[in-house]
């Protein structure tokens, strides 16, 4: 369940994960009702753990270049700092995600131990800043 406001989104984040190849996506959360502080509880974020790009799945707890030294954007490329292909492509989602402004936080793996297992993504209708980590 998610409120009308991301909804309403929806089609634009398609268009970036057809962009990626991306066919399937798991939503590990969206609106629930603990903590009350979280926009999870009136239904403006996701958690996704994991991506398919045709057949091949792409996890963001196995897969995900964490690296919390470093800017999440520009992500690094496969072959940089030895980053796979799996990873390289994750980081890139998440970059291109952000870029279009669909989404009010874009929030990876390189933000805290909390988000270690997911992106997390969520829309603060009426204001107009991004934040990105």
């Amino acid at each position: 369940m998610v409120a009308c406001e991301l909804a309403a989104r929806l089609p634009d984040v398609v268009r970036v994960l057809r962009r990626h190849g991306v066919t399937r996506v798991e939503v590990m959360s969206a609106y629930r009702r603990e903590p009350v502080d979280s926009f999870h509880h009136v239904g403006l974020a996701l958690d996704v753990s994991r991506v398919w790009v045709g057949d091949e799945e792409l996890s963001v707890p196995r897969d995900y270049p964490l690296d919390r030294s470093r800017a999440t954007c520009p992500a690094p490329t496969v072959a940089a700092r030895g980053v796979a292909g799996a990873g390289a492509r994750l980081a890139r989602l998440a970059c291109d995600l952000f870029d279009a402004r669909v989404f009010s936080s874009v929030i990876t793996p390189n933000y805290d131990d909390g988000h270690r297992s997911h992106f997390h993504f969520d829309l603060r209708p009426d204001d107009p800043r991004h934040f990105l980590r």
